[in-house]
């Protein structure tokens, strides 16, 4: 089967997702790997990781940054807090984001990104949301004209929370975190031909409905996007278990006329008039390998604590051997 691993939006929650992808690769590494991997925001930050998976003369170093990155990191080491005379002349945003920059810099570099470029690598795409047009923009590192630089343009503008963090530009239009179109990015590797989907997510199946104290302005913000996320995240799932459904019907209804040639064309070419849903060579057949939390981590993703994200790391981890017990890598 055709595999993908879709990774979800969660600012320091990811710490769960780099759990969730050091045990499916210490578990199943050795069965194969993910031929489709994508992620929004912090998940688009774990996503080029792992990719890297793929080739193992990259994978023991790949591991080694994505879990110091994901345990070692402050909230510093990603922001700038703009100071009151900033905020003056750049009122845009809480928070600059040269910090982070510095990072993918550091990590996505010239090497890495020959190797997700080209044809041995999984099939890898991040999303962000074009504050212009108002939608999601799904970038690959093989997409002609890109180069290393416009893939870390692309991670940066997927992460950057909007009001939180500062925008960035791409080819002149501002450009803001891939949650607020699509935080769980399922459609994008259904249109690559997916046939299994394992998703991490970072919050529970059931939302909290604990908002704690709702008293200052960040704490108003962090509840906003949270509610936002949390509605989006359901719609994700949901459409794409309806494309799901539509597959596996499709497939019910051309078996029961298998016998009737006359019977099966009119079906097919009834089909074919919604290709959005029933066209092309689509065969997502399982949707079910999901990794969450059981509760939720945190009510504030937006804080950076190494203490706090190890133990998130672990949890990831233990998740993923207690939801993934057998290979997604084989056929069964």
């Amino acid at each position: 089967m055709k595999t993908a691993l879709v990774i979800a939006g969660g600012g320091a929650k990811g710490a769960f997702a780099a759990g969730a992808v050091t045990y499916l690769y210490e578990a199943y590494g050795r069965d194969g790997w993910f031929d489709i991997v994508g992620g929004t925001s912090t998940g688009a930050l774990i996503t080029p990781f792992a990719a890297l998976l793929g080739d193992p003369s990259l994978a023991g170093e790949a591991l080694s940054d994505l879990e110091r990155f994901y345990t070692t990191v402050t909230t510093r080491d990603i922001l700038d807090r703009r100071s009151i005379f900033t905020l003056l002349f750049k009122p845009d945003a809480l928070n600059g984001n040269a910090p982070l920059k510095r990072l993918l810099d550091a990590h996505i570099t010239a090497g890495r990104f020959a190797y997700l470029n080209g044809p041995r690598a999984p099939e890898t795409y991040v999303v962000y949301t074009n504050y212009r047009t108002g939608r999601e923009v799904f970038v690959s590192p093989r997409e002609p004209g890109i180069d290393p630089a416009g893939f870390r343009r692309a991670l940066l503008a997927s992460c950057s929370v909007p009001v939180y963090m500062e925008s960035t530009r791409i080819r002149g239009d501002v450009c803001y975190d891939g949650g607020v179109s699509e935080i769980l990015p399922l459609r994008r590797a259904v249109s690559l031909g997916a046939e299994r989907i394992l998703s991490v997510r970072l919050d529970p199946a059931v939302p909290a409905d604990d908002a704690g104290p709702l008293e200052r302005i960040d704490q108003v913000l962090v509840r906003t996007f949270s509610i936002m996320l949390n509605a989006g995240l359901a719609s994700d799932i949901e459409r794409t278990r309806l494309i799901n459904d539509a597959v596996l019907a499709k497939d019910d209804l051309r078996a029961a006329f298998a016998d009737d040639p006359a019977a099966l064309g009119k079906i097919d070419r009834a089909l074919e008039r919604r290709p959005d849903l029933f066209g092309g060579h689509r065969r997502l057949v399982e949707l079910d390998l999901d990794i969450y939390p059981d509760t939720p981590l945190t009510g504030d993703a937006l804080v950076f604590e190494p203490a706090v994200m190890k133990r998130w790391f672990r949890e990831g981890y233990e998740k993923a051997r207690e939801r993934v017990t057998r290979s997604p890598f084989r056929d069964y």
